[in-house]
Formats: C-alpha cells, structure tokens, sequence
C-alpha cells in the first residue's frame, strides 16, 4: 500500500511542478516582452535621428537641433502629434523629396509649433512662427520646399532664425 501511495503523489507533484514551470515560465517571458515594448501608443511609430545646423545669413556660430527624421508617408502624417513637449533643441525633420508646395496642419498637435520651410539648395524659404495648437487651418510655404523643420513654438524667433538662413543635415 506505501508503494503505490507513493507512487501516486509522485506522479501528483511530477505532474504539478511541470504545470508549474511552465505556468511561471510564461510568466517571465511575457514580463519580459512588456519591457522590451515602449509604453507608448499602439500604433507607435520609430523615427530615426539626425543633426540639423543652421548657420545664420549675417554669420556666428551654428543652431543644433538633434531631430527626428519623417521620411515615410506614415511618419510624415504622423509628425509631432499626441505630444505634449518639444524639448529646446529638438524636433523634426520632414523630408519631402522632390521640391513641393509643402503644406501642414496642427491637427491632434497639443503644442505650438514653428515650421521653418526650406528649398533644395537649404535656404529658408520661409517660417511659420507659433502655429496654434489642433488648428486644422493649412500652413504652407510660400514657394517650393524640399524640407520642413518643425520645433517648439517661438524657438525661431529665440534663436534668431529667419529666412535667408541656411539648413544642412545629413540623414543616411
């Protein structure tokens, strides 16, 4: 009779420390993908980054940004929506490709915004200084662009960017 209780609570605690292993070993690994995963929205986008100089038509040192740049459609409509902060010297980079009227809206945008506007050859062409939070009225340039700079409102005019001023960036 010992023989087979024994064998009985064998099989009993084999069988519950295998359900168990597995139990916590799902565990750990599904804690461990909740902290690769960015806490963020679902549809989150990744947006590579870059370093944007400005250097001033009437000379001193260059304005660094440290951007994010928007290449894809996605990331271009996306933009700097749902944020609730641009840092200083900070924003991002759109790049539109062939030179376009570019055109903006402030659309789920919760800060204010200067758009700075830049040809192919990356003169400012013009700025759009403190754009209005979730406004859906069309910002555009004046002429052709082949870049936008978004940054927090009122950093242009702080900083003393204007048109005539001049855009480099390097994006691989």
């Amino acid at each position: 009779m010992r023989a087979r209780f024994s064998r009985r609570w064998s099989r009993f605690f084999g069988v519950f420390f295998i359900v168990l292993a597995f139990s916590v070993g799902g565990v750990y690994v599904s804690v461990l993908a909740d902290r690769s995963t960015p806490r963020r929205a679902q549809n989150a986008l990744s947006f590579e980054s870059s370093l944007v100089r400005i250097f001033r038509a009437q000379g001193g040192p260059p304005v660094l940004f440290d951007v994010e740049v928007a290449r894809s459609t996605e990331q271009k409509a996306r933009g700097l929506m749902y944020r609730d902060v641009v840092p200083r010297g900070s924003g991002m980079l759109f790049i539109l490709g062939p030179p376009e009227r570019a055109s903006f809206w402030m659309k789920n945008t919760r800060i204010p915004l200067d758009l700075v506007f830049a040809r192919t050859d990356g003169v400012i062409e013009s700025i759009i200084a403190m754009a209005k939070p979730y406004d859906l009225t069309p910002l555009s340039s004046q002429g052709l662009v082949s870049t936008v700079l978004e940054i927090a409102g009122g950093e242009a005019l702080r900083l003393g960017i204007k048109p005539g001023d001049s855009l480099q960036y390097v994006v691989e």
